[in-house]
């Protein structure tokens, strides 16, 4: 029943969509089998992450339980998931170095680049990627 390219890419397009709508940069992201790494920045001095969580969240699992994708019930976990602010630009190129190493941890891939559904093919110069990425990064010579 689980057609994981579509929910990939639903999910994809749910993350645009909040984008455009709550002003924030997506600086990497991986879709994993079972869950999802995500670096944002949000633009706006004033922002509420849990209103950008369920502006992805609700249209995303609406679309996937809509279009038959996965069983009914709770599509995420119960809870917020794990987060955290990061201020300087080592830990922010750290830790997309690690999100986007994570299906390579896992035998999914050779290369980071390998997986679609990451942002790792962008970064890596990739013009065949389901999401481009914002350039508000703070640059790796800051490091």
């Amino acid at each position: 029943m689980l057609q994981p390219q579509k929910v990939k890419q639903l999910f994809v397009e749910a993350l645009q969509a909040a984008r455009a709508r709550h002003c924030f940069d997506i600086w990497a992201y991986v879709v994993m089998p079972e869950h999802i790494h995500l670096l944002i920045w949000p633009r706006n001095e004033v922002y509420s992450i849990s209103n950008i969580l369920k502006a992805i969240k609700q249209p995303f699992s609406y679309r996937v339980s809509k279009a038959g994708l996965a069983r009914p019930g709770r599509f995420w976990q119960p809870g917020g998931g794990y987060d955290r602010n990061l201020w300087k630009a080592a830990t922010i190129h750290k830790e997309i170095k690690y999100l986007h190493n994570n299906p390579v941890r896992r035998g999914l891939c050779e290369r980071p680049e390998d997986w679609r559904y990451s942002s790792a093919g962008f970064w890596a110069g990739l013009t065949d990627v389901p999401l481009a990425m914002d350039d508000s990064m703070p640059p790796k010579e800051n490091l």
